[in-house]
């Protein structure tokens, strides 16, 4: 059986771990008798969805986005209505994507899952004819995004930290909505729109033969309670923020 090339790209400033020597892990945990590995690292913004399309023309098989989560969404351009597969090893500080998808964060499990793992395809949406692949936002959740991004320093702590300093000068504003041909206003701090499927796909790599997604799910956040301030971080990552009396 030929071997096929796999193309990893890591974002060496993505999370907070050092990836020196992470081209020498991958080279020794990757099957050799199925892949030819190449590695390469980025250097600024942009430069993951550069790579990948370059080596895309240079016929590659597989590559694998190794960072957070806008080096996945660079990469997932990039590969998108090719015939590419797109691998993820993350190490960011969200890993949203990769936490849906139940890839482990665990450098040497992930590599694994590339080893052992069929391929699915997901899916994607389109905003302003600029593809997501998780969740898309507007409100407190996207101010908080771009507020990261614009931070040099990266790790959960930073987003905990910028969290706390926006939260509570932040204010909610005024949406129009209309779903299914159906209109609505609403006053909220944040309306994130969850990724469904059946829309254009992009295969990967993943431990499950199923993506457990279903349909468009708009969901409407107003301003949090005082009272609830404190307990809102361990409701979020304990996935029960959505069962809360303040969700609408």
């Amino acid at each position: 059986m030929a071997k096929q090339t796999i193309c990893f790209i890591i974002n060496p400033i993505s999370g907070t771990r050092n990836k020196d020597s992470w081209p020498e892990i991958i080279n020794q945990t990757v099957d050799s008798l199925r892949f030819d590995v190449r590695v390469f690292f980025t250097e600024q913004a942009g430069h993951a969805f550069e790579l990948a399309r370059w080596q895309i023309k240079k016929g590659v098989s597989y590559i694998v986005a190794v960072g957070g989560d806008g080096t996945v969404n660079e990469v997932a351009r990039a590969v998108r209505d090719t015939h590419v597969v797109m691998g993820i090893v993350p190490c960011g500080s969200g890993n949203g994507l990769a936490r849906h998808l139940h890839i482990p964060l665990k450098l040497a499990d992930a590599l694994k899952l590339i080893n052992d793992a069929s391929v699915i395809s997901i899916d994607y949406g389109l905003v302003n004819d600029k593809p997501f692949f998780c969740t898309f936002g507007v409100g407190f959740d996207a101010h908080i995004s771009h507020a990261f991004a614009s931070s040099k320093k990266r790790g959960f702590l930073t987003y905990v930290s910028i969290i706390t300093k926006k939260f509570f000068s932040y204010r909610s504003h005024k949406y129009k909505l209309k779903i299914d041909g159906q209109k609505s206003k609403t006053k909220a701090m944040m309306v994130p729109l969850p990724i469904r499927r059946n829309m254009a796909t992009v295969d990967t790599f993943r431990p499950m033969p199923t993506l457990p997604t279903e349909n468009w799910m708009c969901v409407s956040c107003a301003r949090f309670p005082n009272s609830r301030h404190c307990s809102l971080p361990s409701s979020f990552f304990a996935k029960k923020l959505i069962k809360a009396t303040i969700t609408t």
